[in-house]
């Protein structure tokens, strides 16, 4: 809600990494976005997307921003762990915040993967992953109460669970 954050989305799946809006404080084109140009499926490039993120990071307009990258894993991790690693102390090294939301199957040890990319990016406790569990909740009412939205800064990693926010969907807490 800050004027001076912005915001830009690109999806790592499908057709590459591809940039759907460059980093900007207009919360009408990351929603026009979000409505009329996100594809679902494809397989997850998450290190392309990740070195794309952090170099629209770097070509921000306002160098004083801190940078964070959040990642939505939905899909499976085709790296190994020491790849993700070596991307994650490059994120750290660059002073890249990296939170990860990871949903979705979690076959072929994605959970451990994507924990060892978090912990290897974290500095300072600004990196955060969450696994939300496969249920009937929406991911915006699990994602709520998690240190990602709240920004408390108790950093690491966790679990989620859906319905325990003591907030209505849509109302500013």
């Amino acid at each position: 809600s800050n004027p001076e954050n912005t915001v830009g989305v690109l999806t790592i799946a499908g057709k590459g990494v591809r940039v759907l809006v460059t980093p900007t404080s207009d919360l009408g084109k990351i929603l026009s976005c979000m409505h009329g140009c996100l594809e679902v499926g494809g397989e997850m490039n998450l290190m392309a997307g990740i070195q794309v993120a952090q170099l629209a990071l770097k070509h921000r307009q306002n160098k004083k921003q801190q940078r964070r990258i959040i990642v939505f894993a939905g899909s499976p991790v085709k790296y190994d762990k020491k790849a993700l690693e070596v991307v994650g102390r490059k994120l750290k090294k660059n002073s890249v915040a990296l939170d990860i939301v990871n949903f979705g199957e979690d076959d072929d040890g994605k959970p451990e993967k994507l924990d060892a990319l978090v912990a290897a990016a974290n500095n300072n406790d600004s990196s955060h992953i969450v696994h939300v569990p496969v249920g009937p909740n929406a991911l915006s009412d699990v994602l709520i109460s998690t240190p990602i939205f709240t920004g408390d800064g108790e950093g690491g990693s966790g679990s989620a669970a859906g319905g325990v926010t003591g907030f209505d969907f849509g109302a500013d807490p």
